[in-house]
């Protein structure tokens, strides 16, 4: 997202067509293609432990997985709804940071850059506390979303930046903390319930953004970013809610492959 965007900016400041910069999107897709077809995948834990492939479909109709996958619909679309629409709605609100035909693809860039420093080194927090790190997250995507979609056009560009920072900050943990809780409760699904939360979220991306859009047809821009904001409400609530549940049963702790739970 980061080299992208800045090569997007740049070709955006070079007079470059738009079918240009979208096909930028092929140089990693043949990337990722190249590595599928030369590396070799080792067998899962789930593949190891000798747990059938029936056991994952009785894991998937679980209550509490069922209900983070409901959760996940909407951390990813707090996370990708607004980053897919950053550009359209924070050249309109800050139009001073984006003199070139109103891009805001900065502020894309400069979150996608924060997510990437504190996963590469702030990772540590979600092992400590993960429903902990949903939760906060939860606070803080709400938070910066809702402050920002208050933002007037004109707004002063560092109050803009400290909007996004905190918005930034929320999201970062919600994708990789989601797949981490489904792995550590539900070892016994293996690759199955881990693909369908990241589905879930590729999903809820594409439901979200024409959502969005006609949210900013009907009321503008700051509008549409405080309605996804009500989202990271619902998810404070429901996060705390898992983690009083889980604190009323000893406290959260990941579940061993070998471990038959039932609920």
């Amino acid at each position: 997202m980061i080299l992208g965007g800045l090569a997007t900016l740049a070709l955006s400041l070079a007079a470059g067509s738009w079918q240009l910069r979208l096909c930028l999107i092929l140089l990693p897709a043949v990337a990722f293609v190249a590595m599928s077809m030369t590396l070799d995948y080792p067998q899962t834990e789930r593949v190891t432990s000798n747990v059938p492939a029936s056991e994952m479909w009785r894991e998937a109709v679980r209550p509490l997985f069922i209900l983070l996958f409901v959760c996940m619909w909407m951390t990813a679309a707090v996370e990708l709804g607004p980053d897919q629409w950053f550009p359209t709605v924070m050249g309109a609100l800050v139009p001073q940071l984006s003199p070139t035909a109103g891009s805001g693809v900065g502020f894309l860039v400069y979150t996608a850059g924060l997510m990437f420093v504190l996963r590469m080194w702030g990772g540590a927090v979600t092992h400590k506390s993960p429903l902990g790190t949903l939760i906060f997250s939860s606070i803080l995507a709400a938070l910066g979303l809702y402050w920002l979609g208050g933002l007037q056009p004109g707004a002063s560009a560092v109050l803009a930046i400290t909007a996004a920072t905190v918005f930034g900050i929320g999201k970062t943990f919600f994708w990789p903390t989601m797949v981490g809780v489904t792995a550590e409760l539900f070892p016994r699904g293996g690759a199955l319930l881990m693909s369908l939360i990241g589905a879930a979220g590729m999903t809820s991306a594409s439901v979200i953004t024409p959502i969005m859009g006609q949210r900013i047809d009907a009321g503008g821009p700051g509008a549409a970013l405080q309605s996804v904001a009500m989202l990271g409400v619902i998810l404070t609530a429901i996060f705390t809610g898992i983690w009083l549940y889980f604190r009323a049963r000893g406290g959260y702790r990941a579940v061993h492959v070998s471990t038959v739970r039932s609920e």
